[in-house]
């Protein structure tokens, strides 16, 4: 293989577009394939200290951790973990001063690392492997971080899976207890609150659901709940100094199943049941969000699904409407929610029965909801008529601040429009006709500010496509639509509308990645986007596209002193290591507020109901101390 160091940007035909600018990626080293995943279920990507770590392998080694800051000569791989084989690798997101690592070989067999990105500061920490499952909320399943220590699941082949904690030194690595005996306790669910942890176990401990809350010294775990055979889960939804535990009971008198919410502090005397006690209450927590100082969620049982609102309290905690049943899309508007209910009905509410409305009664005629998107104040939704024409809408949630953007063109009932991503104050939506390909549009709000950037074709003449990623990074809209047979093609979106290729020059595999290595994006790092593409049929290899070519609208002065923040990428929240409580709020690209906090003690912000793009996290001066990327 040769090096690949293009910065050209060339204007050539393309058969994708009558004309499109295309801009060929730097390839980061000709000497390494990426192989694998961090994860199979997290799909972790990971930079941390200016440094991206990934899966790869060379023509002698199998898939091992990989460590580059960007160029071939700071490319490399770690250490040889599993000798003649490939070594199954997780990564702790968290902000210790060294990343810490997992490690597995083909024969089960584990340790646990930390590195500096050094192959010198590749140190061993312990024999203990890493229990990974899935969780459903992203929010602190498998281990949690806090304080400079994590605690998680690891079994050492001799106790089974128990809880341990990790500083990133040896003499910090330790099991904490031996709960379960013989076998484990297979602790799960882990979740901090005050200065304890507080974790659920499943196995090996009298019931299958017993909750314990550690300060993570040896011999330090308290029982401070007591479940039976259905297992608890722990769920922070950003209450004030207190967890939801959500667990299944069996009641033997009416031998049917219920379920009970509590809430905890980590203590037994602050543990109680908010909801459930009377033994009616069914299903599990699918969704949530927290407007001010309440936390709505949804309780989901077989067809039906109920919203339900609680500050905490036994008698902050109910059902928020009884008539409305099959609530769906939860999401905080603005220090509203908006939900959809009844499957056909669209919800603001200020959380009260009084004050929650449908979006009927806000426009001037009847509207079939299809999609939305909150962009900062506003509500944008798309509706069809009865001759299949589809118009959108911005709303601010009262009647005299509603009103249709513009009507669409197509009059097919086949025809879709899909919601994709804001844009330096522009919506990008998809809009798309069964047989016919699809158009990639925007919008400011205004008619005459509607406008089509581009329809896209198949190469091979095949009109059906999605788009699989619309997401913001430096000052471009990262834009990939993905194509049956024919693969997958990148693109880069600039303030200006214009559309840009990303393909490096004599490209012979179109598809940008394989199924072996999953999703494509890394991350951003020092104003480049890095992603693995296949684009010469010998395998996924490591790119880079410049995505910051000058100042943005928040200065470089403010951004050099910026905090760690993680994870990053983030999804339902963000963490920060505070000094003092501090007064926080979230900005956007654009230099617009979208999120305040008010004074923050512990440094965790929610960040679920944000749109994908490019944020700042800003003290109380206005000074950006963070940055971070949504997904």
């Amino acid at each position: 293989m040769k090096h690949l160091l293009f910065t050209l940007l060339i204007l050539i035909p393309f058969g994708l577009l009558s004309q499109t600018n295309v801009i060929e990626p730097e390839l980061i080293s000709d000497e390494v394939i990426i192989k694998g995943e961090f994860n199979h279920y997290l799909n972790q990507r990971y930079i941390f200290k200016d440094q991206l770590y990934f899966l790869g392998a060379d023509e002698t080694h199998g898939s091992e951790l990989w460590v580059t800051e960007g160029t071939p000569t700071s490319t490399y791989m770690l250490k040889d973990f599993t000798l003649n084989g490939n070594s199954d690798i997780y990564l702790f997101v968290a902000n210790l001063d060294k990343l810490v690592f997992s490690v597995k070989d083909e024969n089960g067999n584990g340790s646990l690392w930390a590195t500096d990105g050094t192959k010198s500061g590749t140190i061993f920490l312990a024999k203990v492997i890493a229990q990974v499952g899935f969780d459903n909320f992203r929010n602190g399943a498998d281990y949690q971080e806090f304080n400079g220590k994590i605690i998680f699941s690891g079994d050492d082949g001799i106790h089974g899976s128990e809880p341990w904690v990790t500083d990133g030194t040896p003499e910090g690595t330790y099991m904490i207890q031996d709960l379960g005996g013989n076998g484990g306790s297979n602790p799960y669910f882990f979740n901090h609150t005050g200065d304890k942890f507080v974790f659920s176990t499943n196995k090996n401990v009298g019931f299958n659901s017993v909750i314990f809350s550690t300060d993570c010294s040896k011999n330090s775990c308290n029982r401070i709940y007591q479940g039976n055979d259905k297992q608890s889960n722990i769920i922070d939804v950003g209450l004030d100094g207190q967890l939801l535990i959500v667990n299944s009971f069996f009641d033997p008198v009416s031998e049917t199943d219920y379920t009970m919410i509590s809430v905890t502090n980590g203590t037994s005397s602050g543990t109680f049941p908010i909801l459930g006690e009377d033994k009616t209450l069914k299903g599990n927590l699918i969704k949530y969000t927290k407007v001010k100082d309440q936390v709505f969620f949804i309780m989901s049982y077989i067809w039906d699904s109920l919203l339900y609102v609680t500050d905490g309290t036994k008698n902050g905690t109910k059902l928020l409407i009884e008539e409305l049943a099959n609530v769906a899309k939860l999401q905080n508007w603005d220090d509203k929610i908006f939900f959809q209910a009844d499957a056909n009905g669209n919800y603001i509410s200020d959380g009260t029965k009084e004050g929650t409305f449908e979006i009927n009664e806000l426009t001037d005629e009847p509207v079939l909801f299809l999609e939305y998107f909150i962009m900062e104040d506003k509500l944008y939704f798309a509706d069809k008529n009865d001759d299949g024409l589809i118009s959108i809408w911005e709303s601010v949630g009262t009647k005299s601040g509603t009103r249709k953007v513009k009507t669409m063109d197509e009059t097919d009932e086949n025809v879709d429009i899909g919601f994709k991503n804001s844009f330096y104050r522009n919506i990008v939506f998809d809009y798309y006709e069964a047989g016919k390909p699809g158009e990639l549009w925007m919008t400011d709000g205004t008619d005459e500010g509607t406008k089509k950037i581009t329809e896209f074709f198949s190469l091979t003449n095949l009109r059906y496509y999605s788009l699989t990623d619309v997401k913001q990074y430096g000052e471009y809209l990262l834009v990939i639509p993905s194509y049956p047979l024919s693969g997958d093609y990148m693109f880069l979106l600039n303030k200006a509308g214009e559309l840009t290729k990303v393909e490096p020059k004599g490209a012979t595999k179109p598809r940008k990645y394989s199924n072996e290595s999953g999703r494509t994006i890394f991350g951003e790092l020092k104003g480049y986007l890095y992603f693995m593409a296949n684009y010469y049929d010998i395998g996924d290899q490591l790119w880079k596209i410049k995505i910051e070519e000058s100042t943005t609208s928040v200065e470089e002065s403010e951004q050099t002193e910026l905090m760690t923040v993680y994870p990053n990428p983030a999804k339902e929240y963000v963490q920060l290591e505070l000094d003092k409580p501090m007064q926080l709020s979230i900005v956007n690209s654009t230099g617009a507020k979208v999120k305040d906090f008010g004074i923050v003690a512990d440094g965790k912000l929610n960040v679920a109901e944000l749109t994908t793009g490019v944020y700042f996290v800003v003290d109380e001066q206005g000074k950006n101390i963070a940055k971070f990327v949504k997904e």
